[in-house]
């Protein structure tokens, strides 16, 4: 009723089953979704509670699109975007989606790099220039950031300084224990924000995407 009454196209998904991750996966691949948004409860202060939750995580890692985190105290994105790049494949993604949601929302881009001590700034700084002149070329007002800390607390401090509600990040699909640490990483910038977080992906091989949904056919 809110999206008729906005003027926004909808329609609702009933799945059954014992696992409710495993369905809200399968709905995203069956319904060929671009953004799956969830929403997080409020943290209830000690430390496992201040990440987004085991469910949480689990649809980060296993949803074959972008995921969009509504944490409880998200605000409507009015002010600015912060983007963090490390300058793999999956930040050019992560510039594309960004940019689409600038130019439609009329928001401006900071682009975050994140050095860790010891780490190549000239190679951050190449990286940042690379992506701000993407961005400019869309006509969307932007600035840079380079911040020596690990990523973890760079971006969750650098969103919190230039007031950033909305937080695009990447997350690159890589398989076994690795994926599992990305993931876990993932979660620990998630739960250290209270602004939306914008969950990049790549877009899954064909195969695996047909697998999907044939699983829950």
């Amino acid at each position: 009723r809110k999206a008729l009454l906005a003027g926004v196209d909808g329609e609702a998904t009933i799945r059954h089953g014992r696992n409710p991750v495993e369905q809200v996966v399968a709905a995203a691949a069956a319904a060929d979704t671009n953004i799956l948004i969830i929403g997080r409860r409020p943290p209830r202060g000690d430390i496992k509670e201040r990440l987004v939750g085991d469910n949480a995580l689990q649809i980060i890692v296993g949803s074959p699109c972008h995921v969009l985190i509504a944490n409880w105290s998200s605000e409507p994105c009015r002010k600015r975007i912060l983007m963090a790049s490390d300058g793999s494949r999956i930040s050019d993604i992560l510039t594309e989606v960004t940019a689409q949601i600038a130019k439609v929302m009329h928001l401006p881009v900071t682009v975050l790099s994140a050095v860790p001590p010891g780490g190549n700034r000239a190679q951050a700084e190449e990286d940042i220039a690379e992506k701000l002149g993407l961005l400019k070329i869309e006509g969307i007002e932007c600035t840079g950031m380079i911040v020596e800390k690990a990523p973890e607390p760079a971006i969750i401090e650098a969103a919190t300084e230039i007031g950033a509600d909305l937080v695009v990040i990447g997350n690159d699909q890589r398989k076994g224990l690795s994926r599992k640490l990305v993931g876990q990483t993932t979660d620990r910038i998630v739960g250290g924000l209270k602004c939306a977080v914008l969950v990049v992906k790549r877009p899954p091989e064909p195969e695996a995407l047909l697998a999907a949904v044939r699983n829950q056919a």
